[in-house]
């Protein structure tokens, strides 16, 4: 296989990915949100540094400790308290 020599596969998705990754976006969500797979991500990526702050938010995000929980999460058990 020679590599580097065709065509990239999937520019739009690429491209969409770098800019995402510029915001701070993890590489799993934007993973998802593209539907491609995080080590395309991870290589179409890996020379953006993230800042210290985005950093520090997506430690944050992980821990669940950054944004409220919403949808199927934060309905949970509805039903928990009654009869």
């Amino acid at each position: 296989m020679f590599v580097g020599t065709t065509a990239p596969r999937k520019p739009l998705e690429r491209r969409a990915a770098r800019a995402l990754r510029r915001t701070g976006m993890p590489i799993k969500r934007i993973a998802g949100r593209l539907s491609v797979s995080p080590s395309s991500v991870f290589h179409w990526t890996r020379d953006i540094e993230l800042t210290p702050e985005q950093i520090d938010y997506n430690l944050r995000r992980a821990q669940g400790a950054s944004e409220p929980r919403t949808g199927r999460e934060a309905r949970g058990n509805l039903t928990a308290g009654l009869p």
